[in-house]
């Protein structure tokens, strides 16, 4: 993908130092603008019309507005022919500039038409204005520094960074971190640098040094739940002709392609439905040397006919942990990363370009905690108040049953979801004497409660964690990851299925598996949902755990109180190595910890 910045005065210096921070971004082409109000840098990966017409920042041919833009934009030829009716004219075939001309015709009306992802900067020369928008799901990142005065921003925090030597910790959002591995909400873990939120645009006002609007532009939590009587199988049929379209607009490029493909049912969809649209596939795989789902996705490969691409990860793959967590930005403590980097530093060498199947578990309830949330609903009803307490007790028991009983005996679903999904618990994080208030700030929406959910994932989860994940580990290469289910025509309709069409009992995924017979072999059609194992478990037991006791030991700040994490470490390399389910809740603290004292050395000593 590329790399846009900007800021509210005029200073070259600062301005290549910041393009220069987004270069793996966008290492084709360089462009940037300067005048006595605004600076503005892009670095170009070109993807559509890779000539020279494409370069940025781009005009307008008044010359009025002058654009960064990363993303993609899938429907622009559309766009562009009704936009040449108007009396438009183009100067070359890229989508930016049909972004472009579409907000001189429509200002940020123009956004509802835009089927893609993208991040945007417009500069009104006439107005004096900055205008930011950030696509639907929040699949492109872009983040703003403002103190009253100054205003920057950037695809990525490194860049802002650069603006500001003095970085300061905002503690609030370090606790959201340890609550759920991730920050969400417009906060990050630096004091003053926040994210646009996904759907929503911002206009800064340059004269006036405010910003002037912050505002939602779509929430798909205004698609209500269909009610009509469809049958499953014409669902099926509408999600199978939405995707379709979705993966076709997606194969458009001027640049070698390819395909993630796990060898489980998302990727399999993806790469079988391009390959019936023929498209050529060339398929990239991942697992590690302990545990990996690699035959699988040879028999889907094997299936499709690609030519296909296996990295084996082992132990050496742990020496890329610095460079994963400069390229994150924020700490994120989701193992998945490290695969995500390697795979995509493998299909770089070959395509500029993937298609995934990010988003289908959130959007057709894929996910185990799905199951086990609904289960803990029904199941709090009919526990008695004094087993509760008893059930909630510690130390009796496993973390495991621990979090079971207390989905089970929560006070309310917020509290149950969130025992689902949490790091480390509310008395964990008292205990490590973080320097804020409570982090229980889960909120959900009201009625059907796995709707709720799902919202809370697509709007908090996917934007934070995982898109964080395809984003930036495949741009530290040069690479765009593109999202097919992530299309907004899927994404409406999935919110507008009733719950008998995601989950069959304790099939999830009904309506997709039903769409998609004939196309996905039979047998990862019917496989049960294998998560990604990353051995989080064994390398904190061997190759990580001095690494980890020695970031731990060393006093290089006073965040938190390391004693509790030492022990969590001591007593969970004593722990038999059994079974990664067993060991998975206590690794996965241990992971965060670990991206946390990697990410506070790179970004604050």
């Amino acid at each position: 993908m590329c790399g846009i910045g900007g800021f509210n005065w005029r200073n070259e210096q600062l301005l290549a130092r910041m393009s220069a921070k987004l270069a793996h971004r966008g290492p084709d082409d360089e462009g940037l603008f300067e005048d006595s109000h605004i600076s503005l840098a892009h670095r170009r990966l070109s993807i559509i019309d890779v000539s020279e017409r494409g370069h940025q920042p781009m005009m307008t041919n008044d010359g009025s507005l002058i654009m960064v833009y990363n993303g993609e934009v899938y429907n622009f030829r559309s766009l562009r022919l009704e936009l040449e009716k108007e009396g438009y004219h183009f100067q070359s075939d890229t989508d930016s500039e049909v972004v472009l001309n579409a907000f001189h015709r429509y200002g940020h009306q123009c956004l509802s038409q835009f089927n893609g992802m993208f991040a945007f900067a417009i500069y009104d020369r006439k107005q004096r204005k900055v205008f930011l928008a950030r696509d639907r799901l929040g699949i492109k990142p872009i983040y703003y520094y403002w103190d009253g005065s100054s205003f920057v921003f950037a695809s990525e925090i490194k860049a802002i960074l650069e603006h500001r030597a003095q970085r300061e910790l905002n503690h609030d959002a370090l606790a959201q971190f340890f609550t759920y591995r991730f920050n969400y909400g417009k906060q990050t873990v630096f004091r003053n640098i926040f994210k646009l939120l996904p759907g929503h645009f911002l206009s800064f006002d340059i004269e006036k040094k405010i910003i002037e609007t912050e505002a939602s532009w779509w929430d798909v939590d205004t698609v209500g739940v269909a009610e009509s009587d469809a049958s499953i199988t014409e669902w099926a049929d509408k999600l199978r002709e939405l995707m379709t379209d979705a993966v076709s607009l997606r194969l458009i490029s001027d640049v070698p392609l390819g395909f993630f493909l796990s060898g489980g049912l998302d990727s399999s969809i993806v790469t079988g439905v391009a390959g019936n649209l023929g498209a050529r596939l060339e398929t990239f795989s991942a697992g590690f040397e302990r545990t990996n789902e690699l035959p699988f996705a040879a028999r889907a490969s094997c299936h499709y006919g690609s030519e296909h691409h296996e990295v084996r990860i082992g132990d050496e793959a742990l020496d890329l942990l610095e460079e994963m967590v400069y390229h994150m930005d924020e700490p994120i403590g989701d193992a998945a990363f490290l695969a995500t980097y390697v795979l995509s530093r493998e299909a770089r060498r070959r395509v500029k370009v993937v298609l995934a199947g990010e988003g289908a578990d959130e959007l057709f309830a894929g996910y185990d905690r799905y199951k086990l949330a609904l289960f803990g609903d029904m199941a709090s009803v009919f526990v008695p108040g004094f087993l509760k307490r008893w059930m909630g007790g510690s130390g009796r028991w496993s973390e495991n049953w621990r979090r079971l009983f207390a989905v089970m005996s929560g006070k309310n679903r917020e509290a149950r979801y969130l025992e689902v999904i949490r790091l480390f618990s509310q008395d964990e994080i008292r205990e490590l004497a973080l320097q804020a208030g409570e982090t229980n700030d889960l909120k959900l929406r009201e009625g059907d409660l796995l709707r709720a959910i799902q919202y809370f994932d697509l709007t908090t989860v996917l934007p934070n964690d995982f898109f964080m994940k395809a984003d930036k580990m495949s741009s530290a290469w040069g690479l765009e990851e593109r999202v097919p289910f992530l299309d907004h025509r899927v994404v409406e309709l999935a919110f507008q299925l009733p719950r008998r069409a995601k989950l069959k009992g304790f099939d999830e995924k009904h309506v997709l598996k039903r769409a998609f017979t004939g196309i996905v072999p039979k047998d990862i059609l019917k496989r049960r949902k294998h998560g990604f194992d990353v051995p989080m478990d064994y390398w904190m037991r061997g190759p990580l755990y001095h690494r980890l006791r020695s970031l731990l030991e060393e006093n290089v700040h006073t965040v938190y109180d390391k004693k509790p994490v030492l022990s969590m470490l001591e007593a969970f390399r004593k722990t038999p190595d059994w079974s990664y389910k067993a060991s998975f809740f206590t690794a996965q603290k241990l992971w965060s910890v670990l991206t946390f004292e990697l990410w506070y050395r790179r970004f604050f000593t």
